[in-house]
């Protein structure tokens, strides 16, 4: 691609037949943005993000309905909420900005499809402190498992949720700050974008810091591994009583449903850093290609979907799994399942309005709430 002088032309003083001389803003060259915008491989990958970014959106608005009907420790319950509470600002953020460059692609031309990079901060803040919590969170929520662990037997389950708020508000602080600073120059400067997400002189993440986020995520992928199988140990090794037991069954439960979310992230942080090699992304490379892969290389649209997709399918699960446990106790095989069942609604503050004979036989052998408190 040829390179031209920084030269400012007003693109109203610019005749639309004159197409001999290329119109050039602040050294951009209009008219392959132009070209680049209305490329039909970038059309599409950028209806398809925008289709990725609002299904997600919808996916995890479900999950959290039917999450509803789930018991979480009040830690737990923060950590997730501040995890799909990104997802659903990643997915908006991403949806608009793609939906206004189809639409602007679409209705206007030349140096009209440029974009003042200050319309472009909050997009860019919102996207890149979100990206950050993804990676932070995912260790984060075994972290919080593993100070339940070592409380075993203290009445952790019967805690306030103080440390889940606190990891929450830290990780959005951490993330928001750091984006700030780093997209200041779009607030601070006025200048043109040639794209919200995908802009030649400034990338959503850094890769430096991504690197680190892809080595987080895959330490946080074995963490969470361990944990699993280390509570799982401790569960068949020793006979405990049942609450705690039920706090170990606790532990496992959470991890089993982190485990597949720690995997995706992990997926897709490494593919995001890996991905310039292999695409061999060179500086005069043609502009379409170099954003097509660009849109390629970013796939946490795609992993924005399978996260909501798969805590949805986990949540209808679990809906499942408690509609068998209200089954009636003379029914079910395991009476030591009945129990559990009452516990958690206990736990819950759900509790039951009719219960059987047998059941209440069962709950004479049950741990008062006061004896579990540290």
């Amino acid at each position: 691609m040829p390179t031209y002088s920084t030269t400012t032309f007003h693109p109203s003083t610019t005749s639309p037949n004159a197409t001999s001389l290329p119109t050039i803003v602040s050294g951009i060259n209009c008219d392959t943005i132009e070209y680049v915008q209305r490329y039909s491989p970038i059309v599409l990958m950028q209806v398809l993000q925008l289709v990725l970014a609002f299904t997600s959106v919808a996916l995890v608005i479900g999950g959290r309905v039917v999450q509803h009907h789930s018991y979480f420790h009040p830690n737990v319950k923060s950590l997730l909420k501040t995890y799909h509470g990104a997802i659903l600002m990643y997915g908006f953020a991403m949806g608009t900005a793609q939906m206004y460059h189809v639409l602007t692609s679409m209705s206007y031309e030349s140096c009209e499809l440029l974009i003042s990079c200050r319309l472009c901060f909050g997009f860019r803040v919102i996207m890149t402190a979100t990206v950050i919590i993804f990676s932070l969170l995912l260790f984060v929520i075994p972290l919080e498992r593993t100070i339940a662990t070592q409380h075993l037997g203290r009445g952790y389950e019967n805690r306030q949720g103080t440390i889940g708020k606190f990891f929450s508000w830290s990780i959005i602080s951490i993330s928001t700050i750091f984006s700030l600073f780093y997209h200041y120059p779009d607030f601070s400067k006025n200048r043109v974008c040639t794209h919200c997400i995908y802009d030649q002189n400034r990338v959503l993440v850094p890769m430096e810091l991504m690197v680190w986020l892809a080595g987080l995520s895959t330490v946080s992928l074995g963490y969470t591994v361990v944990l699993w199988i280390f509570n799982r140990c401790k569960l068949k090794k020793k006979t405990y009583s049942l609450a705690i037991e039920f706090q170990i069954n606790q532990n496992l439960r959470i991890l089993h449903l982190v485990l597949p979310l720690s995997f995706v992230t992990c997926f897709a942080f490494l593919w995001y850093s890996v991905s310039p090699q292999l695409f061999s992304l060179s500086s005069d490379m043609d502009p379409e290609k170099k954003q097509f892969h660009e849109m390629v290389q970013n796939i946490f649209p795609l992993y924005t979907l399978l996260s909501s997709t798969l805590w949805l399918l986990m949540m209808i699960s679990e809906k499942k799994k408690k509609r068998v446990g209200m089954v009636p106790p003379e029914l079910r095989k395991d009476e030591k399942d009945v129990y559990f069942q009452t516990l958690n609604d206990q736990w819950s503050r759900v509790p039951s309005q009719k219960t059987s004979c047998r059941l209440q036989i069962l709950t004479v052998f049950s741990t008062p709430r006061s004896s579990m408190v540290a």
